[in-house]
């Protein structure tokens, strides 16, 4: 907005190794940016050039960490290796640290079901074990409940699903996209809104006779779905903030409304932890047996040699109408 109102653009500060290298930044935090002037340079470049412009020590020498945690870890805690290490394996695929670069626990690891699918159906059992995992850590009986969706990205449209296969009578859902809408439709929404269009506040409103939905699910992450959130439900309903933040920083929130609407709200993390994998198992049956089809939402796949072109797009997925942007790393 700072940058519109300037008429100016966003500079990033992204480099080759944890931006392009091994994806770690925010959607929409230091990813969201107009050009990255240091996206070819190595972390150790990064220094050097930092050196050669006078940039104090302290600067140059500090831990790298997104600040995002209050127990003071640092990025190279949260990655597991060194940027030292990463830059070896990236630049030499026979360094010890490439086999470390791509290794997986076993904890982290279920066994494929034999299945004619492709494994790019299977594979989407990782999103929709995450929503899996959130219902059985904060369960809810939707039976009969009117429930709101925000946000229909292959998250979004997994609530969606699951919602509606627990019983919810009226399944609301919102999102910029037409087509992952049409989508929405067929995994059992019931109203559709274009929230570039039509006002999700007034159609809950006169679908509810003003009460307000049962339960809502935040599936998108941005600061102003998060405020808005708490607009659309009823006295004493409930709130599930499922949506990745897009921001580092803390988001503001209308507490008054949630305080005086006696509002439940939850949120969960660390489905990757679940003992046995449980809720992944139960996301692989679902996929296998075709109770649900993913095959519509693996609408744009890239070949690695256009990593690039992926991620501009996973930032602004309704240019091209996405529902889900990956990568085939073969």
């Amino acid at each position: 907005q700072t940058a519109t109102s300037e008429s100016g653009i966003v500079v990033g500060t992204g480099n080759k190794v944890e931006d392009f290298g091994v994806g770690f930044y925010t959607k929409y935090g230091d990813g969201g940016v107009d050009i990255s002037p240091i996206a070819d340079l190595l972390k150790s470049e990064v220094r050097s050039l930092a050196k050669r412009l006078d940039v104090i020590d302290e600067i140059i020498s500090a831990k790298p960490t997104d600040g995002l945690w209050d127990d003071n870890r640092n990025d190279e805690d949260q990655l597991g290796m060194t940027y030292d290490e990463i830059e070896d394996a990236m630049n030499n695929d026979k360094s010890e640290c490439f086999n470390e670069y791509q290794r997986v626990g076993g904890d982290y690891c279920t066994v494929l079901p034999e299945t004619d699918l492709p494994r790019s159906h299977l594979l989407m059992a990782q999103q929709l074990g995450t929503v899996i995992y959130a219902m059985r850590q904060h369960p809810r009986d939707v039976s009969g409940e009117t429930v709101v969706v925000m946000g229909q990205g292959s998250a979004g449209l997994f609530w969606t699903y699951m919602l509606k296969k627990a019983g919810a009578e009226q399944v609301i859902v919102s999102d910029l996209s037409d087509t992952r809408l049409a989508v929405a439709k067929s995994y059992g929404a019931d109203t559709c809104i274009n929230a570039d269009n039509g006002s999700l506040y007034g159609v809950v409103g006169d679908l509810t006779a003003g009460a307000g939905a049962d339960y809502l699910v935040e599936a998108v992450g941005r600061a102003e779905t998060f405020r808005e959130s708490v607009d659309h439900v009823r006295i004493d309903g409930q709130i599930m903030w499922f949506g990745l933040p897009s921001v580092d920083q803390d988001i503001d929130m209308r507490f008054h409304k949630f305080f005086r609407k006696r509002l439940r709200a939850a949120s969960t993390y660390g489905a990757q932890d679940e003992v046995d994998a449980v809720s992944f198992r139960e996301a692989l049956e679902l996929i296998s047996s075709g109770a649900i089809d993913v095959a519509p939402l693996l609408s744009h796949v890239f070949p690695v040699e256009l990593i690039d072109e992926a991620m501009h797009l996973a930032h602004e997925p309704h240019a091209d109408d996405a529902l889900k942007v990956s990568i085939d790393f073969r």
